[in-house]
């Protein structure tokens, strides 16, 4: 009894598909190339792509949408309706106008700590906050590091005896 064997047929590649095969074998991923630096300024592009998209299609939509009259006779809008409401953003603006004419100057701002008093420009306040507490942290672990014995405290005059921590119990 003969038996057959289904064989597959194998597919003849060449040169060039495992070359390419090799060459996307070793290709670095899109993360590797952001954490190495490489991409960035392809990620700021295709950011910088996607917004003029975004814009594009806007404005297309704002070119296709439907005139009032269209709007009247399919209707969606009231005859004699404003498709704007400026009724509507009269009470805003008076809203604005008078917030702004009672608000705080910046002085005053500075003053009650709301608005940082810097020269720097805005942006960079908050790195220059996370900077000065880095700075007095670093102070303050290296005077703790170095701070003179108790002993010597005591023989210098800057502390009493019956100041001393070491005998003084808590309550």
């Amino acid at each position: 009894m003969a038996t057959t064997q289904a064989t597959s047929p194998q597919k003849i590649r060449s040169p060039i598909e495992e070359k390419l095969d090799r060459f996307l074998a070793r290709r670095p991923d899109p993360q590797d190339l952001k954490d190495t630096s490489v991409a960035p300024s392809l990620i700021a592009k295709q950011d910088e792509l996607k917004l003029w998209m975004k814009k594009d299609e806007l404005s297309h939509q704002l070119e296709c949408r439907p005139t009032p009259e269209d709007l009247i006779r399919r209707g969606i809008l009231n005859e004699g309706e404003s498709p704007v409401r400026l009724k509507s953003q009269a009470p805003l603006k008076e809203r604005l106008e008078d917030f702004f004419e009672h608000r705080p100057a910046a002085q005053e701002l500075k003053d009650r700590n709301i608005m940082k008093d810097s020269s720097a420009a805005p942006a960079l306040i908050a790195k220059q906050d996370e900077l000065k507490q880095r700075m007095t942290k670093t102070t303050l672990e290296h005077n703790l590091q170095n701070r003179p014995e108790l002993d010597t405290v005591i023989a210098q005059g800057i502390l009493n005896r019956d100041e001393d921590p070491r005998t003084t119990r808590s309550l």
